[in-house]
């Protein structure tokens, strides 16, 4: 059997029957949480699974943009030709796709969903980039777009491994738990030297900074293409090294809240305002494609129980982080790397 291990407390079982390359796309964006054995003790979360005839029904009622359905207690994703139905309990959520199916969005669909039902395991997703460098772990918190992935990424040129980029799994105690996920940094406005730096192809990424500036219908299909090829090519086995698991948890150093500003340096963050941000941070995270909070239309009777059960883990969890203000100042990821790892 297949599944996704999550950190080793639960699982998302994976279907053997799925097409092959989207088994492969998936055991790829999941490698270092992916398992193959007879039987799955963990407790299962989600699954996956396939079904060749798989079609929108003809009764479903479109809610958003020809892309989200309902019918009856299913939510039907369209994508493309790939169709997604997706059915809650309030234990589990199942995916099954048909032939069409893009891991892209079976990807996102896993980790939207994931993000509310691992918190019955008292486990919560924050919007982190972290890595550890020497005997010190560092989690760097913050809106999108921040400069989180990219300063972890100048501190893993230094000699840092890899914990996590964007999205970060921690316990109520403040401990976190890596999440070895491919680093994707395609939506960032790069430089030349910084493409050569970190070996992206120039050409590509020019391309598609095109596509996207000159936005209809071929040009929007291009850049979903290549964007989807367009991510940092980091050595993992290298980043790991043996010592970082993503099966055991680590405490927590030095947790950061990152600000763009005027300068780089350290800030005052009271317990309240980053408790308020991370909070506004994660309930606009993810919502692409199903709608969790009734704002068009669908309820389900158990879903506030979950989104009561996730705001309590997730203010367990800030309660404990020792959070410490920092700015960056036009991004200046080396300046601010110097600051965080205290070698100026």
């Amino acid at each position: 059997m297949m599944y996704i291990n999550i950190a080793n407390t639960c699982a998302v079982l994976i279907d053997n029957h799925i097409p092959d390359d989207l088994q492969y796309a998936l055991k790829d964006e999941f490698r270092h949480h992916w398992e193959e054995k007879e039987e799955v003790t963990l407790p299962i979360v989600g699954r996956v699974d396939y079904d060749v005839s798989l079609s929108k029904p003809l009764s479903a009622v479109m809610l958003l943009d020809k892309r989200l359905f309902v019918d009856g207690d299913n939510h039907y994703v369209c994508e493309g030709r790939g169709v997604y139905r997706v059915a809650l309990t309030e234990e589990c959520f199942h995916i099954t796709t048909n032939s069409d199916a893009a891991s892209d969005v079976v990807t996102v669909l896993i980790q939207s969903l994931l993000n509310f039902y691992i918190t019955q395991y008292a486990l919560v997703f924050l919007h982190t980039a972290a890595f550890k460098y020497k005997d010190n772990v560092y989690a760097i918190h913050g809106f999108g777009g921040a400069g989180k992935t990219e300063t972890m990424i100048e501190a893993l040129s230094r000699g840092a491994m890899y914990i996590s980029d964007d999205l970060a799994i921690f316990n109520e105690q403040g401990r976190i738990f890596p999440y070895l996920r491919k680093i994707s940094l395609h939506d960032y406005p790069y430089t030349d030297e910084q493409l050569v730096k970190y070996g992206l192809s120039r050409r590509l990424y020019h391309m598609m900074q095109f596509c996207h500036q000159h936005s209809n219908r071929f040009t929007r299909y291009l850049y979903r293409r290549w964007s989807g090829h367009f991510k940092i090519s980091l050595d993992y086995t290298k980043l790991t090294c043996g010592q970082v698991s993503a099966l055991h948890f680590y405490d927590v150093n030095y947790n950061y809240w990152l600000d763009a500003s005027n300068n780089t340096a350290y800030t005052s963050l009271s317990k309240e305002v980053f408790n308020r941000k991370m909070s506004f941070c994660m309930d606009n995270e993810f919502r692409p494609y199903i709608d969790f909070d009734g704002y068009l239309g669908i309820t389900c009777p158990f879903w506030q129980n979950i989104r009561e059960r996730h705001q309590n883990i997730i203010k367990k969890v800030l309660s404990v982080l020792d959070v410490q203000g920092i700015s960056i100042n036009k991004r200046n990821y080396a300046e601010l790397t110097d600051l965080i790892l205290k070698n100026k």
